[in-house]
Parts: structure tokens; sequence; C-alpha cells
């Protein structure tokens, strides 16, 4: 499974909302530095996880760059994991407050 950090699954957001977008579109919308967003763009385009649209020899900025299967799957994974991550972390604090609770409870009584 490939990590993210949460401006590469931002990037992969947006793009994967807009169809397709370039990288001052991506800069617009994520509002990050481009070069950040070019950093990103280079690590998704080697994991074949965008593709681009439109063809230029130059930056990422000057191309489109829309979703591929393979990202499209990875976001899916690592939104279901972000989710149940999510969800692990608040059943653990409710059993710790219940175990918190049961303590000072037997300690009054």
């Amino acid at each position: 499974m490939i990590e993210f950090d949460n401006k590469t699954i931002e990037i992969l957001h947006n793009i994967s909302r807009y169809g397709s977008l370039d990288g001052i579109g991506l800069q617009i919308y994520t509002n990050f530095e481009l070069d950040d967003i070019n950093e990103r763009i280079t690590y998704l385009l080697s994991n074949s996880l965008i593709k681009t649209a439109k063809s230029a020899p130059y930056s990422p900025t000057d191309r489109m760059f829309q979703l591929t299967l393979k990202g499209k799957i990875a976001l899916e994974n690592e939104s279901k994991h972000r989710r149940n991550h999510g969800f692990n972390e608040f059943r653990a604090w409710i059993t710790l407050l219940i175990a918190v609770i049961a303590l000072v409870l037997s300690i009054v009584k």
C-alpha cells in the first residue's frame, strides 16, 4: 500500500472532484506552494496514480492531470483506511472513558 501525506491526499481528491486540473488549478483549490504541488505531482506520476491529459514538455503546471484507475483505487483505499482508523480511535477513547468511570465508582464505593 502506498503511503500518502495529507497534501497528497488533498491533491488526489481535487483531481478526482474536478476531473482534470493543471498545477495552477491545484494551487488555487489547495492553496499549497507550487513547489509542494510539483513534488507531489512528480510522485503521483511516478506511481501511475495520475496521468497527463495533454502533454507539455515543461513543468507540471503546464499539464492537465487526470486520475488513473490505480489512483481511484488508492484514493478509495486511503479514505477507507482513514475512516476506519478514526472509528477505532473513537472506540478506544470511549472504552478508556468507561474504564475510568468504573475505576472512580469502585473507589467511591
